[in-house]
């Protein structure tokens, strides 16, 4: 006896049977036609069924998709010529449901040709990057692995893994931080722009200032390339290359000069860095600010007057430390950077702080620490947080040192600082752990 062949009409058609539909019962409880479920189901030449009908049938047979769409997508790669028609929306659904499996069964029969690069290339900009990142990101590796070239295709799919990498442990980030980076200047303006923010926020993390510069001088050329552009009056906004800015373009030309400052800062070149805060303290000349550009020029403001604090102390003039700290009473964000800072200057000019250390006790040594950690974050990076903590405790060891101090919260707050490393950033930890090994090697005062 021959065995019948399994199709998706089979399939369809034995469900339909077993649970006791006939075409006319079924289409009244699908809402298909009569008609069309006979030419998909009973035609000689079977009309080919759409992956609408096909999810609509497996919803009133009370099935799920698994149940159908792997034959589906068999039966659809078996024909001579691939329909395109019928391909996109099955990807498309496929996406939407973040069937990961299926995405890449119906990819691995996809030919790696131009033409479908392209094509899978339009798929996957289609969706919304962060909603659907786990489903899209497989289209976009399937044109990082078919696409030979260093073309605008290439170069945004490297930058929606590296962008959505972000999200993932800090290791990979830092990872693809390496990866991506040559592909950056093949990016259209906007995403050139929201790619070297990101890989400056890796340089920091890496303590690496020369890198941090130079991508700082990327963003300031591009930014004010784009801002002389826009206004000038020929420009249009086919300039953008179909891809809008995520912030306003103030945001960019001010973090440029303030990534500057930050690099300069760290160098010690403190004279470079004054003139960097100069070139973002004071953005109102900026045109074609609306209510989010004027709210980005008042936190540049903000971030002006702190570093010029900063730079102060750290040249020794602790005069205007009282004003300094006074800030903090309505820019509370800033707190955990301006304890860094004041404790690393007290350091070296050998100044007495603890006026500030009692008031703000609570920053550092919170009762719940692993969870103030987590909520902090809301602020600040967490890479850059646990960097800050790290610094904090190490500055704090030398500074009740310098002091003559004893404090057991120190030794309490640096055992759980290990955990957080552990837990956090395992890709820093052999830094890290080398600043707690200087730290536990200070003398501690004796009794």
């Amino acid at each position: 006896m021959l065995k019948t062949k399994t199709t998706v009409r089979y399939e369809i058609e034995k469900e339909m049977k077993k649970q006791g539909y006939n075409l006319n019962s079924f289409s009244l409880a699908s809402g298909i036609n009569r008609g069309v479920l006979s030419a998909v189901l009973h035609g000689n030449s079977p009309k080919p069924i759409s992956i609408t009908q096909l999810d609509i049938v497996c919803g009133t047979l009370n099935k799920p998709i698994e149940w159908i769409y792997a034959l589906f997508i068999k039966e659809l790669f078996e024909e001579e010529k691939l329909h395109w028609r019928r391909i996109k929306p099955l990807i498309e659904q496929c996406v939407i449901l973040k069937k990961v499996d299926f995405v890449k069964k119906i990819l691995s029969k996809i030919p790696s040709t131009p033409l479908y690069i392209k094509k899978i290339f339009h798929i996957a900009e289609s969706f919304p990057q962060v909603m659907y990142q786990s489903s899209t990101k497989l289209l976009y590796e399937f044109i990082i692995l078919n696409q030979n070239d260093h073309s605008e295709i290439l170069a945004i799919s490297q930058y929606r893994l590296y962008m959505n990498s972000a999200n993932e442990n800090l290791k990979e980030f830092a990872e693809n931080s390496f990866k991506f980076s040559p592909f950056r200047s093949h990016l259209p303006t906007s995403l050139a722009l929201e790619a070297l923010l990101r890989l400056a926020t890796h340089a920091y993390n890496l303590e690496d200032w020369s890198l941090l510069r130079k991508y700082g001088h990327e963003m300031h050329t591009i930014a004010l390339s784009l801002y002389k552009n826009q206004n000038n009056k020929n420009f249009s906004a086919k300039y953008l290359e179909g891809y809008e800015l995520q912030r306003p373009l103030v945001v960019y030309y001010g973090q440029s000069n303030l990534i500057k400052f930050i690099s300069y800062e760290y160098e010690k070149n403190y004279n470079e860095a004054l003139k960097s805060i100069e070139a973002f303290e004071d953005l109102s000349w900026f045109n074609g600010l609306d209510k989010q550009g004027w709210i980005e020029v008042e936190n540049f403001k903000k971030f002006a007057i702190f570093n010029r604090h900063n730079l102060q102390l750290l040249q020794g003039d602790n005069t205007g430390i009282e004003e300094y700290f006074g800030l903090l009473e309505f820019y509370q964000d800033e707190i955990l950077p301006t304890l860094l800072i004041a404790l690393k200057t007290s350091n070296m000019h050998n100044w007495n702080i603890d006026q500030y250390l009692s008031k703000y006790h609570y920053i550092l040594y919170p009762d719940d620490f692993v969870n103030y950690f987590e909520v902090i974050n809301e602020h600040y990076s967490l890479q850059s947080t646990l960097n800050r903590y790290v610094n904090i405790y190490y500055e704090l060891a030398v500074y009740y040192f310098n002091q003559k101090k004893l404090n057991n919260e120190l030794d309490h707050c640096l055992s759980i600082l290990q955990k957080l490393i552990d837990k956090f950033s395992k890709s820093r930890a052999l830094d890290c752990l080398e600043l707690l090994k200087k730290i536990n090697s200070i003398p501690k005062m004796e009794t």
